[in-house]
């Protein structure tokens, strides 16, 4: 799992902190391109 996700993640199991009046992600760090690079470049190379 990338480092863009907050909190424990574990494989495809996420544990989110969510802000109910806006319901947003708490500690969410919006990915950038280069991020979905890594994270493509990671996945070729498995």
């Amino acid at each position: 799992m990338p480092d863009l996700f907050p909190a424990q993640h574990y494989d495809d199991y996420l544990i989110l902190n969510i802000d109910l009046k806006p319901g947003r992600i708490k500690n969410w760090r919006k990915p950038v391109a280069t991020d979905i690079e890594k994270m493509i470049e990671a996945n070729q190379e498995n």
